[in-house]
């Protein structure tokens, strides 16, 4: 033998299925392409495919990949993509998908409006058969149904219904509306979330529920005055205005349609403003008498509707998302730029 370092000699030709091996290439060969009967997987009962038969014939022996191996690994770069979508800024996600999708995000104070503007008509026009009125728990629900993306049946339009966002990390409130979003900080935009479903909505519910007052028998004005009194201690929680302020009795008694609503009126005029004088003054001492801790608990429960519609409402728009990376490169490449850019 040679002097020098001895050659390692070549393994035997495998097959992955039967455990079969030979040193000869066309005898593993004749093995794979042309026994008529596939061999017994005593070894691995895989099927052989042209794939695995071509890596044999390659490389000598074929190995399989360890399946929890690739499972964990598919887990780990899903669970990978979730996290980086789940991490991504709500409106430049909101944005991203949008835009792929050329959709238009709904008007958030139009949709209050479309929401209520049949109950506003009912209520101008004392249409209600037994009346109406609303307790704390359903002025709660107002806030959950304008606060969740309700709009259609497919996914796109729930999508553009995504409109009032509570952020939790950045503890900021986004609103689309006039066509673009606005961005506030927590106080002041569960206010603007207020003086909205006032102005389109428990304005005309504050009006209705002080004809009805000024009409009724003595227990029903009970009914009524406590009806107002729950709505009053609402608004003034969070420091809005009730429609009584700075108006005139004509602006309570008649509708806008009315010619007698624009009158003009001195505010001199005492027997003018007998009504908006005396809930005026009712309201002032319902905010009067609120405690710091009755404000707190309002607040804390519409916050906490918020913060639940937001999450479902953001979950939807991710899963979205994450369905359009799995079948777009293009779209899932533009998102991990963002990534590698550190944004994210």
């Amino acid at each position: 033998m040679p002097r020098g370092k001895l050659l390692q000699e070549n393994p035997p030709y495998q097959c992955p299925r039967c455990g079969y091996a030979t040193k000869h290439k066309p005898t593993m060969r004749h093995h794979l392409y042309n026994t008529k009967k596939v061999c017994q997987g005593q070894l691995n009962p895989l099927t052989l495919t042209d794939d695995i038969k071509q890596h044999v014939m390659d490389n000598r022996h074929y190995i399989i990949p360890d399946v929890n191996k690739v499972t964990n690994q598919i887990i780990n770069n899903y669970n990978n993509v979730n996290n980086f979508i789940a991490g991504m800024d709500i409106i430049e996600k909101l944005t991203k998908y949008t835009e792929y999708k050329r959709l238009e995000i709904s008007d958030f104070e139009n949709k209050v409006e479309d929401l209520y503007q049949r109950d506003v008509k009912r209520l101008e026009n004392d249409s209600f058969k037994y009346g109406y009125s609303l307790d704390k728990q359903d002025l709660m629900k107002i806030v959950d149904t304008i606060s969740q993306a309700i709009r259609g049946n497919q996914r796109d339009e729930f999508i553009e219904d995504i409109n009032f966002i509570y952020d939790v990390k950045r503890k900021r409130i986004h609103v689309y509306s006039s066509d673009k979003w606005e961005e506030f900080l927590v106080q002041t935009g569960l206010r603007y979330l207020v003086e909205t479903i006032t102005m389109y909505y428990l304005e005309s519910y504050e009006i209705y529920l002080i004809r009805k007052m000024q009409n009724c028998s003595v227990p029903e004005q009970a009914k009524y005055y406590g009806c107002l009194e729950d709505y009053y201690r609402f608004i003034a929680c969070f420091d809005v205005d009730p429609f009584v302020k700075d108006k005139n009795d004509n602006n309570i008694l008649f509708n806008k349609d009315h010619p007698t609503y624009d009158e003009k009126v001195d505010r001199n005029d005492v027997e003018k403003h007998l009504l908006v004088d005396r809930y005026k003054k009712m309201y002032s001492d319902i905010k009067l008498n609120l405690t710091t801790a009755q404000k707190k608990t309002m607040q804390t429960e519409v916050t906490d509707i918020l913060k639940s519609n937001t999450k479902h409402n953001i979950s939807e728009l991710d899963k979205s998302i994450i369905g359009i990376i799995k079948i777009d490169d293009e779209f899932k490449n533009e998102l991990l730029e963002l990534q590698i850019d550190g944004r994210y």
